[in-house]
């Protein structure tokens, strides 16, 4: 069964590749080495993944403050980030999320988790609460 879902994982990254993803960036990519980075994300822990996540975000620039032009006393967060492969490849958010095997509202919620919080671990809201 295990081993069913880790090639399914990589069929998946692999077919990914063929389709690509509009930009050409996909196409730079190798293949393989893309399909064992998704193979090894999906196999770890959710907040092994958050915290991976976190550091990839913390290195590729996730988030500057900045004033707003219209209001002076409003600071605002600018979430630009430059994802790279092997730091010198720039490649589009639609290539890194397929390369990880996430979708994008999970990782919008790391992104916002690590500007609210930083490198602190996600903790789900029902944790202090007793069952009934």
């Amino acid at each position: 069964m295990v081993d069913d879902t880790i090639k399914n994982e990589y069929e998946k990254a692999l077919q990914f590749l063929e389709v690509g993803c509009g930009c050409g960036c996909s196409a730079k990519l190798p293949k393989k080495e893309l399909a064992e980075l998704w193979e090894n994300f999906q196999a770890l822990t959710k907040p092994e993944q958050d915290i991976f996540l976190m550091a990839q975000l913390r290195s590729m620039d996730g988030g500057a403050t900045n004033a707003s032009r219209r209001l002076m006393n409003k600071n605002r967060v600018n979430k630009r980030t430059i994802y790279c492969w092997n730091h010198n490849t720039p490649i589009c958010q639609k290539t890194y999320l397929n390369m990880l095997g996430i979708g994008r509202n999970y990782f919008e919620n790391i992104r916002n988790h690590l500007l609210k919080n930083g490198l602190l671990s996600r903790v789900h809201g029902n944790v202090k609460r007793m069952p009934r």
